[in-house]
């Protein structure tokens, strides 16, 4: 597991940067030994869209925001996210070897410490990645993430690349936009 997160650390020494519509997906964040796709992402010098993550609840609370998701499910979001771009230092698609698909987002030293401390305190609760004015993906903590690295399982390998790609400020097929 610590060579997966040191080599994820070398494969992740890119900036962050735009993103598109997808469906999001309600899974949980496991501490799985995913290893990073072939692909490799390089950063882009365009405009970059907020990349915002939100804690949420499937319960109604005050003070939370209201979100109907595309399936017509029904989460609360607080109003401040909890990491957001200045907390990333890279991105990449992993794959684990079950074949599942993930987003890997490598956080810079203060990123981590935020990570370790929110995923320590809301183990069970829900956490939500937006990008620019998009929900893309809705995942439920499963454990704390003590090593700085965030994984955030996503449908498909497809779906990942599209979303680095479009974090990175690139096309889906990898061209700058």
């Amino acid at each position: 597991m610590q060579l997966f997160f040191k080599l994820t650390a070398l494969i992740l020494t890119m900036g962050l940067a735009a993103c598109q519509t997808t469906e999001p997906a309600r899974q949980p964040i496991a501490g799985s030994s995913a290893v990073p796709s072939e692909e490799t992402i390089a950063p882009s010098r365009t405009a970059a869209p907020d990349v915002l993550f939100y804690l949420g609840t499937d319960q109604p609370i005050q003070g939370l925001t209201r979100v109907v998701l595309s399936r017509g499910d029904v989460i609360w979001l607080a109003p401040q996210p909890v990491l957001t771009r200045g907390d990333l230092q890279g991105v990449a698609p992993v794959r684990n070897d079950e074949g599942k698909s993930y987003l890997s987002f490598l956080l810079n030293e203060a990123g981590a410490r935020k990570l370790a401390d929110v995923t320590s305190r809301n183990t069970g609760a829900l956490l939500s990645l937006v990008v620019g004015q998009t929900l893309h993906t809705v995942s439920i903590i499963g454990e704390p993430m003590t090593e700085g690295i965030l994984r955030i399982p996503v449908a498909n390998e497809a779906q990942a690349v599209g979303l680095v790609n479009a974090i990175l400020g690139q096309g889906t097929n990898g061209t700058p936009r």
